[in-house]
Formats: C-alpha cells, structure tokens, sequence
C-alpha cells in the first residue's frame, strides 16, 4: 500500500524521481527528469488528484514478490465524480530492501502472473471495478467526452 501511495503521490507531485523509485530506476539524467516532467505535467493538467488509495496483493512466486493490483480514484479538474482505477504491477524486493514496482518480469514470474489474473477473486475485483468506472463515466457528460477520447479501460493481466 505505501508504495502505490508514493506513486500517487509523486504522480500528483510530478516527482520524476519519487516515481523513477516507486519503479526501481537509478538516477536520471537532467534531460531525462525534464522529459518525465513534461509527461506528468500534461496528466496534471486534467488530473487533480487521486483518492481512496488502496491495494490488493498476492503472493508472488518467489519470496518478498507480490502480485499488485493497486486501486485508486481518480479525480478530474472540472469534475467532482470520482473515477475508480485498477492496475496490475508486480512488486518484489530488492537486494537492498526496498520494495519496487515492475511491469518488466521473467517468464516464470509472467506465467504466475497470469494465473493469477484467472482466479475468481481478482475476476470479481476487476470486474466490480469496472461496472464502478462505467457508472462513474455515464453519470457525467466530461467524463464520457475524457473517456470517449481515451478509449475503455481494459486490465490485461499478464
């Protein structure tokens, strides 16, 4: 849970480096910080803040790993509904202690991954998720125009 409050929380900030953590980077270069800056600046431009930060976890294959699946609600500038948010990461520790977020995995870590995307409880999770997000989209006409841009939201597991 502290770690995707950290990614929140240096999403909100536009921290490049607080999120190059969250992730497991080394030191970025002044261009390299800029660059990820700009990036987050424009999602700041839309995105106030996020809300109601939670996760759900699963023990990963190998020890101190885990299957993330963090959840947080979004909340746009000229909004006032909430939209919630599901995604997946795996976290594991590393040599140092500290715990990290990946989506880059071996194909061991790959394959445990997606059997855990088919266990009925993350189906359930997700697909309540979802059916949340839907609601929250139709209830407001600026959501649907910001959705409707974007495209559905879809997890893909694996």
């Amino acid at each position: 849970l502290e770690l995707v409050q950290v990614y929140c929380k240096a999403k909100k900030d536009c921290d490049p480096e607080a999120l190059g953590a969250v992730f497991g980077k080394g030191e970025m270069t002044e261009e390299e910080l800029s660059g990820e800056r700009e990036k987050m600046e424009l999602v700041k431009a839309s995105v106030k803040g996020y809300q109601n930060i939670s996760c759900y976890s699963i023990e990963g294959p190998e020890e101190d790993s885990y299957v993330m699946f963090p959840y947080f609600e979004l909340q746009y500038r000229e909004v006032e509904t909430l939209v919630p948010v599901l995604t997946w990461a795996y976290g594991k520790k590393t040599e140092n202690g500290q715990y990290i977020m990946t989506q880059e995995v071996s194909e061991e870590e790959a394959a445990y991954i997606r059997e855990v995307g088919e266990r009925e409880d993350v189906k359930a999770l997700i697909s309540q998720v979802q059916k949340a997000q839907e609601e929250a989209v139709d209830s407001e006409e600026k959501l649907k125009e910001i959705y409707g841009t974007l495209g559905e939201s879809q997890i893909t597991i694996g």
